[in-house]
């Protein structure tokens, strides 16, 4: 085996003792060549992290695409996420007009009828007396507040004494439950005036579709009654009206003989900011009727109508368009009058006489509206509904 050809380290020829295999620089100049190439690795991922690194940031074009995909996302769900929270408002006004109805229900267990509408103080100008709403607290798990109450002289009578201020004595005239309150209504703390020291809700109870008068006597109010009847041929008492005495003397069940699953018990109104009588608890004002269909822009005849920077009228529904009201009739205390109304997208809920709800659309025939508001009226409606 031949020996590797040497060279001298200056490229000339020269002897054995100074040569250098040829095969050693060859190798020693792959070493520099991959030492070369390694650099140039190096250098080049050292410039392609710096690439990635300017190329991190978004540009302004990229932000104004995203901000604007997210804004589309925002409109696509939030009439999605409105809905569901008007859904779970709709069900808790549900719930909380079933427990009403059931405590009217559980006042006629106890004392063989419902409460009255209102009583009469007749002593007092045949003036109102006390309402449905304060006899049926001892039903709502509300004896406290029920025990608060002097059931021998009016409910406004606390009001009185104070000065017609509030009555520290007597929170009762004031006090809002949540159960009277439907989520979707207008919040506490809306009310001005005197209004502002009596309890406002979202549910009154039925009184029919005849008007009705807080101040009149006994034998004026048959007078009015018989001749309404004598033109229009319908007995239009609902199972909540006034009665002249100053006892809880309401409508037993039996004399509902249209049927408890075809009357109205109880139903949505709408509160509305100011001095406003709609949806009063405890004053003449807790009842509604039933004479123009749902959520109707009908107008509202109550003893206190003031709205704020309207004044004492709001007949052309300058301030609510949906709700004109006047207090034309506040002196003679009637006739009144007061629509069903809610802030549900369609319609009411209704609580009938046998403790169901129902959610009454705003177009449901007038007649039929007007037939399940009667207790002796002998329409057939239940499959209309």
């Amino acid at each position: 085996m031949s020996s590797p050809e040497r060279v001298c380290l200056g490229g000339q020829s020269c002897g054995n003792r100074y040569s250098v295999p040829l095969v050693r620089i060859e190798k020693s100049q792959g070493l520099s060549a991959r030492g070369s190439e390694r650099e140039t690795g190096v250098m080049s991922k050292t410039v392609q992290r710096r690439a990635r690194r300017d190329k991190e940031g978004f540009t302004l074009v990229e932000l104004l695409v995203v901000i604007a995909i997210i804004g589309i996302l925002i409109a696509l769900l939030l009439p999605a996420i409105q809905a569901a929270r008007e859904a779970a408002r709709r069900s808790q006004c549900q719930n909380n007009l079933k427990q009403l109805a059931l405590g009217c229900l559980n006042h006629e267990s106890a004392m063989k009828r419902l409460p009255a509408g209102f009583t009469t103080d007749t002593d007092g100008g045949n003036d109102s007396f006390h309402t449905w709403a304060s006899y049926i607290l001892p039903y709502l798990e509300e004896a406290a507040l029920f025990d608060q109450i002097d059931f021998t002289v009016p409910a406004f009578r606390p009001w009185e004494l104070a000065g017609q201020s509030c009555p520290q004595d007597a929170s009762w005239t004031y006090t809002q439950l949540d159960i009277q309150l439907c989520p979707s209504d207008q919040p506490r703390d809306i009310h001005i005036g005197n209004c502002r020291c009596f309890a406002h809700g979202s549910y009154l109870a039925n009184q029919g579709w005849f008007h009705w008068w807080q101040r009149t006597g006994e034998n004026n109010y048959k007078v009015r009654r018989d001749l309404d009847y004598a033109s229009s041929k319908v007995d239009k008492r609902g199972p909540f009206e006034k009665v002249f005495t100053k006892e809880n003397n309401g409508v037993p069940l039996r004399k509902i003989t249209d049927g408890t699953t075809a009357t109205a018990m109880l139903g949505e109104v709408r509160q509305f900011p100011g001095e406003d009588s709609r949806g009063l608890l405890y004053l003449g004002s807790c009842v509604y009727s039933h004479e123009h269909a749902p959520n109707t822009n009908a107008l509202d005849d109550l003893e206190y109508c003031t709205t704020p920077g309207i004044g004492a009228d709001d007949k052309l529904g300058e301030e609510n368009p949906d709700a004109p009201c006047t207090e034309a009739h506040s002196g003679a205390r009637g006739p009144w009058d007061q629509t069903s109304r809610s802030q549900h997208p369609g319609g009411v809920h209704v609580a009938f006489c046998d403790g169901r709800v129902v959610f009454v659309s705003d177009s449901i025939m007038i007649d039929v509206w007007r037939a399940i508001s009667t207790r002796q009226g002998e329409e057939l409606v239940a499959e209309a509904l």
